[in-house]
């Protein structure tokens, strides 16, 4: 009963990971000098060009590495990965939930994945290998997160 009426209310912890959210963009800004130059400069439309992903596939990817922005994305990525920790073993000390938990469980999954695969980008020191990279992991992520909620939750409610 207690797991429906939380289910049903607002969710009043999405708030607040939402403006956990909005934290860990400001500390990521504090803490990476010049972050706005190198985001203006990254996205210059100077700095994309048309390269080959694949036989035949092109893409647009940056022409020069910028450490920086992937540096960013991961201190971004496992920042907000930890505070979902937190977020989740509220909503089992608070009894949320098992829709609610699977969500923030994927949450989890998807932010450590991709600070990795941020990580990765950054250690190859090669343009586009490295936008590709991310890319890439972004769309292993998105499926790794519908798929790990979907089981995760089928397996909270269970148990």
């Amino acid at each position: 009963m207690t797991q429906e009426l939380h289910s049903k209310g607002a969710d009043w912890l999405g708030l607040v990971s939402l403006g956990l959210f909005f934290i860990v963009i400001g500390t990521v800004f504090v803490i990476t000098p010049n972050l706005t130059g190198e985001i203006k400069k990254f996205f210059n439309k100077e700095n994309f060009d048309w390269k080959e992903a694949y036989p035949n596939i092109k893409l647009p990817a940056p022409n020069t590495h910028s450490p920086e922005i992937y540096e960013a994305i991961m201190n971004f990525c496992y920042i907000f990965g930890g505070s979902q920790i937190i977020m989740l073993i509220l909503r089992f000390a608070l009894k949320d939930s098992a829709s609610r938990k699977a969500e923030t469980s994927s949450g989890i999954i998807f932010w450590f994945g991709m600070g990795v695969f941020a990580d990765f980008a950054n250690s190859l020191l090669v343009e586009p290998t490295g936008w590709f990279s991310l890319l890439s992991g972004l769309i292993t992520m998105i499926g790794l997160l519908i798929i790990s909620r979907i089981l995760l939750a089928e397996l909270l409610r269970r148990f």
